[in-house]
């Protein structure tokens, strides 16, 4: 396995704790997805973040990631005291 020091410089000074903000959303939007029992490369037309303003900094640094893993068209934030994702699923063909 690879020493952290090796994969430090790929991170490009990224906070660590954005990963778990992009862990966080894409488990909410995995689950929206099987809630709408669609396949998990199904398209999310639009979600929606709603976290502490500093969280939503860091889903910044992660967003393109984010739309990437989830199929997201249209990833929304918002501002809030506590977390959550909204997600509408594009319905099955």
């Amino acid at each position: 396995w690879p020493e952290a020091d090796e994969l430090r410089p790929l991170a490009d000074g990224i906070d660590p704790a954005a990963l778990d903000v992009a862990g966080a959303v894409l488990s909410e939007l995995r689950g929206a997805k099987s809630a709408a029992k669609v396949s998990m490369k199904a398209t999310v037309r639009t979600a929606t973040a709603v976290d502490t303003p500093a969280r939503l900094e860091l889903l910044e640094l992660v967003r393109a990631d984010i739309v990437e893993a989830g199929n997201v068209a249209e990833l929304l934030t918002s501002g809030g005291e506590s977390f959550s994702v909204t997600a509408e699923v594009e319905p099955p063909a």
